[in-house]
């Protein structure tokens, strides 16, 4: 019998939106797109750049101390979140773009992700066809975390740097 090569790497294919049982909106309109943005994703301003026919969807998970998103969009957008009470992970799993946050610029693409503290306003701009995943963790509960890991509250504000 013959020895069977097993691969050591297979292609990977991600579904079209990782958290799509939990569905918040698809469409192909703007103004809904804004919408959804605004009082759904708790964005304070949202805005869709480009020509040709516009597609976006968006998942929410709600849990008790955190908030799992999901964004895609096949145009350049550029949406703005208000101070939360919550640290932010963005992670682009297609495509790339920005945020801003006070006065620094992080770049982010599928190799290069971005925290962002409790408590900092941001502007997010993405390039067209891009997918995002957000993971909001409520302050608190990381706090109470890292009390429990550490053995110790940490002193002051937790606030995260970035690179």
């Amino acid at each position: 019998m013959g020895e069977q090569e097993i691969p050591l790497s297979m292609p990977f294919e991600r579904s079209a939106n990782p958290l799509q049982r939990s569905a918040a909106f698809r469409t192909s309109d703007i103004e809904e797109f804004k919408n959804a943005a605004l009082t759904g994703f708790g964005a304070t301003s949202a805005e869709a750049f480009g020509s040709g026919d516009f597609e976006a969807h968006g998942s929410l998970v709600e849990l008790q101390d955190i908030v799992l998103l999901s964004a895609a969009s096949n145009s350049s957008v550029a949406v703005d979140y208000p101070e939360f009470d919550f640290v932010r992970l963005s992670i682009p799993l297609v495509g790339r773009g920005v945020t801003i946050i006070g006065k620094e610029t992080i770049e982010i693409n599928e190799h290069q992700s971005c925290v962002t503290s409790h408590g900092r306003s941001t502007q997010v701009r993405c390039d067209g066809n891009h997918e995002w995943l957000n993971l909001r963790v409520k302050t608190t509960a990381l706090r109470k975390k890292l009390t429990s890991i550490l053995g110790a509250r940490p002193n002051g504000n937790l606030q995260f740097v970035p690179v």
